[in-house]
This record gives structure tokens, C-alpha cells and sequence, in this order.
């Protein structure tokens, strides 16, 4: 199966769509080659998703995440896992922004100073970051929790991508080489914050608006705009008119995909003079031809419940 991800490179100060990566190497890695002009900028990986949503629904048999009141060996490989993908720049610690991006991930909420102070109170830091062996304290004391234990390790793991099995199915873990053949300096920061005009869906829409087809036209009233490349396929609709419009989107007809959202028939709500992302595909077998077919048609706004 090829690698459900793509790399963009969006220049910080006009948050423009540089580069994209369009290759994936024999070994199954995406690769990107690009000449810089010298500045910031922000590098933004992306899924389809495909893959987890068309999950197959099979028994899973679960795997212990407790043995002796202690955490199981299983379980205390999968956090240390867990420990290497939030360590982005690869200095075995975590720091508090790597920290904070566990903690949104795993309870949905931010790291305050009240928390971040009670983290530096109780476990193992080291020039202010989080160990690897306070990070698994803080998971062994979660254990002995009367009220969560168990299953608030499992509540993590899950909001990490580990199903009941502690098998990584629901996340993309990716490490990044970076290399120059000039003489140059190149600064990497592992995470920045981004504005609501540097978001994901907004540089996966730009490429797709500058560098996708143009490959159905309904009047005046909607564009569908598709990219095709050997790993995916993404569509979205751009509404011309200056009010919402509802669009079915059709994906009988496909061949050898996997689909996000899951459905050969949906209907979604596109906002005026906004272009949204409709649809994803992405092939199921690598040895068989990869099929894509979408098509799209309006429909009348729906009637208000009485």
C-alpha cells in the first residue's frame, strides 16, 4: 500500500502554497525536491484518512494494558511510541509545547500553567522537559487511579490511534529529513501556531484550485476541482453564487479505492463564494488500477422540518 501522505510547503509571510510533494520513492517514501528563496516556512503533512475511516469492522481481541497493577510490557511499548512520535525534534525529552500537543490529542483541552506547574512538581524533567521515564510515571499513576485506571489508559492510547489490540490503525506517524546542497543555514521548529489563514484544509484547497482540474461545471453555479496522484485523489466544490448551495456528490463507478467519507452518495452544504473539500480517495490494492470517479449535481435546499 502506498503512503497516505502528503507533504506542503506554504511560505509564512503570504501564506502561499509553494510546493507540494507529488512522488513517492521506491521504497515507499514521499519525497520532495524544491528550491527556496530564503525565509520562513511552514511544512504541513496530510492524510485522506481513507484508510481509517473504511477500517474493517472485525472482532478485536484486547490486548492488557495492566499486569501486577503495573503497566503491561505491551502497553509500555506502545507508550513509548507514543513518546518518540511527540518528540519532534528528536532530543528524547518534551518539551512543553511537544507536551501540550499530547495532552490536546489524548483529553481535547489546553495545557495550562496550573497543569504544566503540577507536571513539573511530580515527575522526572530535565531542562524543563518530560522525560521518558516521567512519561511513563504519569501513565503508571494514572493506573492506580480508583476511579480511571485502565480505562483511561485505553482512553489514551485511542485518542493516539491504538485500538483495544494496541495496534496503531487510526494515525500516520511520519519522520522528516530535511537536506540542503547549498551552503546555507536552515533552522527547523517542530511546531508553530498557525493562523486561520495557514490551516490545512486551506493549502490542500489552494493547490487544488491552482494545480487541479477543472473536471465538472454545473452553470453558473459550482466548479468541481480534482487532483489525481499515484497515492490519492481529492476533489472539492467551489460555489460561485453568493448563497449556499447544496450539492450531491456521486462516486458510483470507482475502482480498487478506499473513500473518505465512506460513501458512494452524500450530500453536503458548500457556503457562498467558498471552495470545500468533498471528497478523498485513495487506492486499496497498489497492484490493481486505481479508479477514481466522482461527479456531482445540485439539489434543492432541504425543507424545514414542521
Amino acid at each position: 500500500m502506498l503512503p497516505d501522505l502528503t507533504l506542503y510547503v506554504v511560505k509564512k509571510d503570504d501564506n502561499s502554497v509553494v510546493f507540494m510533494s507529488k512522488e513517492v520513492t521506491d521504497s515507499g517514501r514521499v519525497s520532495l525536491e524544491a528550491t527556496l528563496v530564503p525565509g520562513e516556512y511552514v511544512l504541513q503533512t496530510h492524510t485522506t484518512s481513507c484508510n481509517f475511516v473504511n477500517e474493517p469492522n472485525l472482532p478485536v481481541t484486547p490486548v492488557p494494558v495492566k499486569t501486577d497493577s503495573k503497566l503491561s510490557a505491551d502497553a509500555r511499548k506502545v507508550l513509548e511510541n507514543v513518546f518518540h512520535c511527540l518528540d519532534l525534534n528528536g532530543d528524547r525529552l518534551l518539551s512543553r509545547q511537544e507536551f501540550e500537543l499530547f495532552h490536546r490529542t489524548s483529553s481535547g483541552e489546553a495545557l495550562d500553567d496550573a497543569m504544566w506547574s503540577v507536571i513539573k512538581d511530580n515527575f522526572d524533567l530535565k531542562e524543563d522537559c518530560v522525560t521518558m521515564e516521567g512519561f511513563l510515571k504519569l501513565h503508571e499513576m494514572a493506573l492506580e487511579d480508583e476511579e480511571g485506571g485502565e480505562e483511561e489508559i485505553r482512553e489514551t492510547l485511542t485518542s493516539m490511534g491504538y485500538n483495544e489490540a494496541l495496534l496503531l490503525v487510526k494515525a500516520v506517524p511520519w519522520h522528516m529529513d530535511i537536506y540542503s546542497d547549498a551552503e546555507v543555514t536552515i533552522t527547523v521548529q517542530g511546531l508553530v501556531p498557525l493562523t486561520s489563514n495557514q490551516t490545512l484544509e486551506r493549502s490542500v484547497v489552494r493547490c487544488l484550485e491552482e494545480g487541479g482540474t477543472v473536471s465538472q461545471v454545473i452553470e453558473e453555479k459550482c466548479k468541481l476541482y480534482t487532483q489525481t496522484l499515484p497515492w490519492k485523489s481529492t476533489s472539492a466544490i467551489k460555489n460561485l453564487t453568493d448563497k449556499p448551495l447544496r450539492v450531491e456528490v456521486n462516486t458510483v463507478g470507482s475502482g480498487n479505492c478506499l473513500e473518505n467519507p465512506p460513501y458512494r452518495k452524500h450530500i453536503l452544504t458548500v457556503q457562498p463564494n467558498k471552495t470545500m473539500i468533498c471528497h478523498h480517495f485513495s487506492p486499496e490494492l497498489r497492484s490493481k488500477p486505481f479508479k477514481p470517479t466522482i461527479k456531482i449535481r445540485t439539489v434543492a435546499p432541504a425543507k424545514p422540518k414542521s
